[in-house]
């Protein structure tokens, strides 16, 4: 994969799944599952925030999403993914999105480091068809950054 920031406000990336793989994966009892090769092309947009690169700086940060999925081989549709992340604190994230042109939602909540996801996805017509996922991380940036000591500098005078 590739990630590139060429500024503030927009990030791209690029991820190519099974270049060097077969297009098939077979099983002792005859059975197969197909792993078709895959570009997958995304972009975030940072649309507000206190950040740098913000497009309006404001207290909600909030950021677009995009990615499509190419297949190199075989005849599936491209397949679009769109998502809207606000954040109108550092305690709390909100996500609404669309894959495939079906409306999906999450919230996200932080604490000292400590993070809590949930996504939820329909499939199908009827709620048995729906998925929920659960995620809990720890990253020690969420924690308060410890500020440095103050340092004082003093030129040395060669005329001493």
């Amino acid at each position: 994969g590739l990630r590139h920031t060429p500024n503030g406000f927009f990030t791209w990336g690029l991820v190519a799944q099974n270049l060097l793989s077969s297009s098939r994966l077979n099983y002792k009892n005859a059975a197969g599952d197909s792993l078709p090769t895959l570009l997958k092309l995304g972009a975030r947009f940072y649309l507000s925030g206190l950040g740098f690169g913000s497009r309006v700086a404001s207290p909600l940060e909030s950021n677009l999403y995009t990615d499509i999925d190419l297949q190199l081989q075989g005849n599936l549709p491209i397949a679009g993914h769109f998502g809207l992340e606000v954040s109108p604190n550092e305690f709390l994230d909100l996500r609404a999105g669309l894959d495939h042109n079906v409306p999906t939602g999450g919230v996200g909540l932080k604490f000292g480091g400590l993070c809590f996801n949930y996504a939820y996805h329909p499939y199908g017509e009827t709620s048995a068809g729906s998925a929920h996922y659960f995620s809990l991380n720890y990253d020690e940036r969420g924690r308060p950054v410890e500020e440095e000591p103050p340092t004082f500098y003093i030129a040395k005078n060669p005329r001493l």
